[in-house]
């Protein structure tokens, strides 16, 4: 009865301290918005009813499941894009504290599970969900506002294995029920974290490192456990056996990235151990939205940090498998910390560091940690190493208020984001943007120039450059970016975001904003990079450098240039707005016959799909053409 009373105290105590964490959280508020939440989070200015709202969850493209519960979930900001981030803030940061409070059961749990015999499993939990809470590490989770997918998920994963616990709990009482019950977690769990993100398939893959380690030895869940382990080793099994039969098509997926494959994998490990060090020691500017200037090794052991992260990861997973009976919990930390990354930092062709992937990594390392420190024995030693341990969390508490009061400042963000994070095009775009909202030309245009020098392969800033000085009428400032663009001769691997920017340079041109800029000069630059063999272009960036030189055509009233570059968009995609764009184009040309034949042939087939997109094209197809045949017989 004492235990139990005591254990009520503990967890009040640690509902006291997320109070804590919500106050630091909320320091970060005022941030911003960033790159990644535009396109996903943009349309929810669309959503005025059940049906936009429907539209909203299921025309996502974020992952080839479209995420609809991360999606549903954005619902419930519906009105607070573009003006109230704030607001996407407080409800991420409020499900950051329920999977601290997941993240106290389950290791209450856990400590049940290797400490059976200790008073103070509550306490053990405590210290590793607020060890969890504060690591400042997880701060963009939470104020990034779409990564709330990557939390949303996380809270899935966290209730599966808690109710995978409990489910097995149930079967020593009950076996059969208690059998159906585990599997009913596993599925129902792994379902809900996949819908949220796809990187939620990995639960099983949880569960099966927590029975190889921590449940090894527990004679009271050995019911069922051989049909366990074949089904959550055949889920490990087929992960691995999908990223395997990723490797014939690796050079085609990472044709738009600027590094190749090798030099991502050789990269890796050193980022991992990156990942590792910034979760234990605070590095203030380093927790940030922009990690696009991070380095690739060409091979893994081309320096000596490179090479011992190499070592270091293979020593400590071969240890962690060969030692899982002896090291039990050790060996969970770091088979669920590499499981944790198993997807977003192995082959995949993702980008290279996000801060987020390590949400759920990162909660076996606080359990390890405080379990080690459990361990250790006589009574002034367990003082002294509490003591210790509970001043070490004041400090990372302290450098999580400093991280959110930096994100919540924008300004002093952004400017510390650019000067730490040097020939990152990102960061210098969210601070010249952030200047030019101002008004402060100069700054901004000095911010993008500084970029060009610090990343020479940043086409984007080179561009911007020319946007920024045309619209200051500096002649000097256009002519020396224009000048580097058509010089540019270095292989390329991406052109992120050119197209989009060479698309607002046409509009100052058409416009008249820009009089140092001509329509042949925005050719040259938009035919120089669709042109260029080197050039690792996807599908986004063809499609936006062809519609660059259709709207070019356009106001040349180069009729057959338009056809050819229209002709080239559809083929590279069949997306409503080109199928739009090209019937459009068709009817306003009066080819009447090319345009019934595109829609009866080409785009009608397409939609007969019930998941396509191109349904509400082709139903409103047939009264465009007639109502295009009506104004031209009147």
């Amino acid at each position: 009865m004492q235990a139990l009373q005591n254990n009520k105290l503990i967890f009040g105590i640690f509902l006291l301290l997320t109070g804590v964490v919500y106050w630091i959280y909320s320091q970060g508020f005022t941030g911003a918005f960033y790159f990644d939440d535009f396109r996903p989070l943009g349309n929810l200015q669309q959503v005025h009813d059940f049906q936009t709202g429907l539209q909203y969850v299921a025309n996502e493209t974020s992952g080839p499941l479209g995420r609809p519960i991360a999606m549903l979930s954005f619902l419930l900001n519906t009105g607070d894009w573009p003006d109230h981030p704030q607001n996407f803030f407080r409800l991420n940061t409020l499900i950051h504290l329920l999977n601290g409070v997941l993240v106290y059961f389950l290791s209450f749990k856990l400590f049940q599970l290797v400490k059976p015999n200790s008073k103070y499993q509550a306490l053990f939990a405590l210290f590793t969900s607020f060890f969890w809470l504060i690591l400042p590490l997880n701060i963009s989770t939470s104020l990034i506002a779409i990564q709330r997918m990557a939390s949303l998920s996380a809270t899935f994963i966290f209730a599966g294995v808690l109710a995978y616990l409990y489910a097995l709990d149930h079967q020593v009482r009950h076996a059969k029920r208690g059998q159906f019950l585990v599997y009913t977690a596993i599925a129902l769990f792994t379902l809900l974290a996949m819908f949220t993100k796809e990187n939620g398939v990995l639960l099983p893959l949880f569960l099966f490192v927590m029975e190889m380690t921590v449940l090894s030895a527990k004679v009271e869940y050995q019911y069922g456990r051989k049909l366990r382990l074949t089904a959550l080793g055949g889920c490990y099994t087929l992960v691995v056996l999908y990223l395997a039969s990723l490797l014939p098509h690796i050079q085609t997926a990472y044709a738009d990235r600027p590094y190749t494959f090798v030099e991502r994998i050789s990269t890796e490990p050193q980022i991992l151990l990156d990942y590792l060090r910034l979760l234990f020691v605070p590095d203030i500017f380093s927790y940030t939205p922009f990690h696009d200037s991070y380095p690739t090794n060409s091979s893994a052991f081309v320096s000596l940090y490179s090479g011992f992260s190499v070592v270091f990861w293979l020593v400590l997973a071969i240890v962690a498998v060969v030692f899982r009976r002896k090291f039990a919990v050790f060996s969970f930390a770091i088979l669920w910390f590499l499981t944790a990354h198993l997807l977003e930092s192995t082959i995949v062709p993702l980008e290279l560091f996000y801060e987020h992937r390590n949400y759920v990594a990162a909660f076996a390392v606080c359990f390890c940690v405080v379990y080690l420190i459990s361990t250790i024995h006589g009574k002034k030693s367990q003082i002294f190493m509490a003591t210790l341990l509970s001043g070490y969390l004041v400090i990372l508490a302290a450098c999580c208020y400093l991280v959110t009061k930096t994100w919540g400042n924008q300004y002093y963000a952004a400017y510390g984001w650019q000067y730490t994070q040097k020939g990152s095009m990102r960061a210098s775009e969210h601070l010249a943007l952030k200047l030019l909202a101002d008004g402060n030309k100069p700054d901004a245009l000095m911010v993008v120039t500084q970029n060009t020098k610090n990343c020479p392969d940043c086409l984007n800033s080179y561009v911007q450059q020319m946007i920024i000085a045309c619209s200051m009428n500096l002649n000097s400032g256009v002519q020396s970016a224009q000048k580097d663009l058509l010089a540019y001769s270095r292989p390329l691997r991406s052109i992120a975001g050119l197209p989009s920017t060479l698309s607002t340079m046409f509009d100052m041109v058409e416009n008249k904003q820009c009089k140092l800029v001509n329509l042949q000069t925005l050719k040259q630059l938009n035919q120089k990079f669709l042109n260029s063999p080197a050039t690792g272009l996807n599908v986004g960036n063809h499609l936006g450098l062809h519609n660059n030189l259709y709207m070019i055509a356009s106001v040349e009233q180069n009729v057959p240039e338009q056809g050819r570059q229209i002709e080239q968009m559809w083929m590279l995609s069949q997306a409503p707005w080109v199928a739009n764009l090209k019937l459009a184009w068709l009817l306003e040309q009066h080819q009447y016959d090319k345009a019934i034949h595109f829609v009866q042939k080409d785009l009608c087939p397409l939609a007969e799909n019930p998941t396509s997109p191109l349904q509400q094209s082709c139903a409103e197809a047939p009264d465009k053409i007639k109502k295009a045949m009506g104004y031209a017989k009147s």
